[in-house]
């Protein structure tokens, strides 16, 4: 078994190389092979479907995908702490008003301008509108790991209570940022007046457009009585707006699908749009039989304000594919079939495969001014992005 990922920038394809398959991925297959039939008889004689549930084929193959950055990016960008900070995303110190409200961030900036891209690009600190996060390195690949990264938590401190005390880090991006998500989520706790605020530090996801997406300024030299702006706007997100984003990060699995071919073949159909949740397709071969190859493509989209929102928190650097991990979901309590819920999500997952990333994939692409010749990164030249990620189980890894 072996696995594949390619990445297309609109239509582009900008980065293509073999992911890293985990020990999850072995637990995985022990699970199928160890659980025994006598389930679905059980559950028969007692009347019990959710026992019977339990053997359904949708509970042991891939249902996620996620994406995180370096541990220490957690701690710099748009999720670095500090008064001042604190105090504008409330909206007291905010002239305008432009932050008072659920959905808003900023970040600032290092030495009086914008800060230095570590993803090949040269920020132009004249011109606004880009930002560079800080250059961060994730851990090494191992397979024996259970999450992207080891520590995610943020140091931000609200009243003296620690936002990852609440809402811990799991390794990847968090989607807090929406109010329909962040509210329920800090709304029995010491933090609940400030649950805005504490999303705006956990962060990472844009609202969708629905809701008016969300908020977003850069400071350089802020402080609380004199905020310099370098640059504002407002960036809408596919994942909220399809509601396909657990609150966790996770994008859930929306579609398994043959897609319809020339040949009208009967049991295909029309594939979901990537930008819809995470999908799955097998080819179909010319006699119009299923694919023998071994072959799986999993695909998702990642929305143009997904992409920029993700590197005002430092990017994205590696991505994950998760299955459900049966035992620990039933020992939760929960009881299939699992379905799947953005704000309260039963299913328990455990990592298949991972990609770790030397260079950041949400990085500020490049344009030329308008009297032309200069090129810089800046914040509304994104487009969307899509993962193509391939598992064939007749092959071997590469050593």
């Amino acid at each position: 078994m072996r696995g594949e990922i390619e990445v297309y920038y609109g239509e582009e394809l900008i980065h293509k190389e073999s992911n890293l398959i985990m020990d999850g991925a072995s637990e995985l297959l022990a699970d199928i092979m160890s659980i025994s039939p006598s389930v679905s008889a059980l559950a028969v004689e007692n009347l019990d479907v959710a026992t019977s549930a339990i053997l359904d084929a949708s509970n042991y193959r891939i249902a996620a995908i996620s994406f995180g950055t370096a541990t220490s990016s957690y701690q710099n960008n748009a999720h670095e702490f500090s008064d001042a900070k604190a105090t504008l995303l409330s909206g007291a110190g905010a002239g305008s008003g432009r932050f008072r409200g659920a959905s808003a961030l900023c970040v600032y900036l290092e030495n009086g301008g914008e800060s230095s891209n570590n993803a090949g690009n040269e920020v132009d600190t004249s011109v606004s509108g880009s930002y560079g996060p800080v250059p961060a390195l994730t851990t090494s690949p191992n397979p024996a790991m259970t999450t992207l990264e080891l520590s995610t938590n943020v140091s931000a401190t609200l009243q003296g209570v620690n936002l990852s005390s609440i809402v811990p880090g799991n390794g990847q991006n968090l989607n807090l940022i929406p109010t329909s998500l962040h509210y329920p989520v800090f709304i029995n706790t010491e933090l609940s007046s400030f649950s805005a605020v504490g999303a705006s530090f956990l962060g990472c996801w844009p609202d969708g457009s629905g809701n008016h997406g969300t908020e977003y300024s850069g400071f350089s030299g802020a402080t609380f009585a004199h905020p310099n702006v370098c640059f504002s706007g407002v960036l809408n997100g596919h994942f909220n707006e399809a509601s396909s984003m657990d609150t966790s990060g996770f994008i859930n699995m929306i579609m398994s699908s043959v897609p319809n071919t020339d040949g009208g073949h009967p049991d295909g159909y029309g594939l979901s749009s990537a930008f819809s949740g995470l999908t799955l397709s097998a080819s179909v071969d010319d006699d119009l039989s299923w694919s023998s190859t071994g072959e799986i493509l999993y695909m998702v989209g990642i929305g143009a304000g997904d992409l920029a929102m993700a590197n005002l928190y430092g990017g994205i650097f590696n991505m994950g594919l998760w299955t459900i991990d049966i035992n620990k979901t039933l020992q939760a309590g929960n009881t299939p079939p699992y379905s799947f819920d953005p704000l309260n999500n039963p299913r328990k997952y455990r990592l298949f495969s991972t990609k770790s990333l030397s260079k950041n994939l949400a990085y500020a692409r490049t344009v030329q001014t308008s009297t032309g010749g200069t090129i810089y990164p800046a914040l509304d030249n994104y487009k969307n992005l899509v993962i193509k990620w391939r598992i064939n189980f007749n092959q071997l890894a590469t050593p």
